[in-house]
């Protein structure tokens, strides 16, 4: 993330170029940013209750059909409520 040296604004990138989103304030060359995020898996388990098998980690959330907090981690940001088996997403 890129601020500006006039107003200390966030700056943006507009084709080749960083703009400032306040001031208007214009610099040459593109700053690349990259966001990564690893999930360990270490502490998936495999979870059997009322007969049914569940793969994933538990993890509280706020179903929002049936308001439950139970919740299965699918995947990054996709849960499954434990009571309604809604799939949903943060």
């Amino acid at each position: 993330m890129k601020f500006c040296p006039k107003c200390n604004s966030v700056m943006k990138a507009k084709g080749n170029k960083m703009v400032c989103i306040r001031c208007g304030y214009e610099e040459e060359g593109v700053e690349r940013i990259q966001f990564k995020e690893r999930i360990s898996h270490d502490k998936d388990r495999t979870i059997v209750a009322d007969g049914k098998v569940i793969n994933g980690r538990v993890a509280i959330s706020l179903c929002p059909r049936c308001g439950s907090t139970r919740a299965i981690l699918l995947k990054k940001r996709l849960y499954k409520c434990m009571v309604c088996n809604l799939i949903y997403t943060i």
